[in-house]
């Protein structure tokens, strides 16, 4: 995987997590079965499989297991990082956590210049707030 790349996958991974999130916290987990990418399961998306099993009430502890193992074969080390990007926002997501947190922990992921360039990509009004005051 390469740079640009990278930053396009990691702003594309926040922006549906943050999506997913303030659905879920609205109605609940279970809503969000409709708009899973069953696709991008195939595909070893971590996120999509995560939020997969979290509507289906897999344990949080169970998830962790299973994304841990897919994140631990893969070699890049940035497929490595988005997919960690990926898992900590089913983590969220599945917790209920405030959007801030998610968008905190989600960025502490990516070094100064990669959240610039993330940040280029979600300059619109649900992030606004976020880069305002980080």
């Amino acid at each position: 995987m390469d740079r640009k790349y990278f930053i396009d996958q990691s702003a594309q991974a926040i922006k549906r997590a943050y999506q997913f999130l303030m659905k879920s916290r609205k109605q609940n987990i279970v809503e969000l079965g409709d708009d899973i990418d069953a696709f991008a399961i195939k595909r070893n998306d971590v996120f999509e499989f995560g939020i997969r099993l979290a509507v289906d009430g897999v344990d949080s502890e169970q998830i962790n297991i299973i994304l841990d193992n897919i994140i631990a074969r893969e070699k890049d080390s940035l497929s490595r990082r988005l997919k960690t990007i990926q898992k900590e926002a089913v983590k969220h997501i599945q917790d209920g956590s405030n959007s801030l947190i998610l968008l905190n922990i989600l960025f502490s992921y990516l070094s100064d210049d990669e959240k610039n360039d993330v940040k280029g990509l979600l300059a619109d009004d649900a992030f606004k707030t976020y880069f305002e005051l980080y």
